[in-house]
């Protein structure tokens, strides 16, 4: 009972179920009562004394503060500070609930993701052999040379552009995937972490055959979706040590 019920007073509203269902809800969260005296009247004088302890002080394993925090609000001890009635408690239950379901939602779909990247990165492998093969058939060929002896090369290129062209599919497949989640969950570290480390990719690769352009773009995107994992590589800023010979010329 909440504690304007347990004092006696008359009148009471809705909002003394609200702190009955929230000491439900403490129960389920916790395991156990509020209150815990054996005695009903040593758990009434205790009810009037004060609050017990929040859930997460007591609970055997850790709960989510936001419900937590629903908890404590139905369980005030002045009426006027818990939810309204028991529709209100149970709308924001339900939305903590739809909150919780859209996290896995988006979780699986960046597990989804996972799997496209490991797929796209056993094609690079596979591609990288035929480039190589490529090379290793075509030394010594001439343009002279007949067909039959180019055929070989020319097949192993054709397997490595085909294998180049899956694995960016996959790789595209993988980005599509990863802003899903995010539609999903805007907050979602774990997505916001994999296009970092995307685009972080891009933005290397872009410096290395000197593309600006490409290079700028890749940067905007990494800056939206770093947590902190590529800061130091965005702050542009390095080092360098020097040795002189002798020690300490100038």
């Amino acid at each position: 009972m909440s504690p304007e019920q347990a004092r006696g007073e008359p009148d009471l509203g809705p909002r003394a179920d609200v702190y009955a269902l929230g000491a439900i809800l403490y129960e389920l969260l916790t395991g156990r009562p509020p209150y815990t005296q054996r005695n009903g009247l040593e758990a009434l004088d205790a009810l009037l004394r004060g609050p017990p302890p929040p859930p997460s002080a007591v609970a055997p394993r850790p709960i989510p503060e936001e419900l937590e925090a629903i908890c404590l609000r139905a369980m005030a001890r002045e009426p006027q500070d818990r939810f309204e009635d028991a529709l209100a408690l149970s709308d924001t239950v339900g939305e903590w609930l739809e909150g919780v379901r859209s996290r896995e939602r988006a979780l699986e779909i960046v597990s989804r993701a996972d799997g496209t990247w490991s797929r796209a990165a056993r094609l690079r492998e596979q591609a990288v052999a035929a480039r190589a093969l490529f090379v290793a058939l075509s030394e010594g060929l001439t343009p002279v040379d007949p067909v039959e002896k180019k055929r070989p090369a020319w097949e192993a290129e054709d397997e490595a552009t085909r294998l180049e062209s899956l694995a960016r599919r996959l790789e595209l497949r993988r980005a599509e995937l990863l802003n899903t989640a995010l539609h999903q969950v805007p907050d979602l570290d774990e997505a916001h972490a994999r296009l970092a480390d995307l685009f972080a990719a891009e933005h290397q690769a872009a410096e290395a055959r000197r593309d600006e352009a490409a290079t700028a773009i890749a940067e905007t995107h990494l800056r939206r979706h770093d947590r902190g994992a590529w800061r130091a590589y965005l702050s542009g800023e390095g080092a360098v040590s020097l040795i002189t010979d002798p020690p300490g010329a100038r």
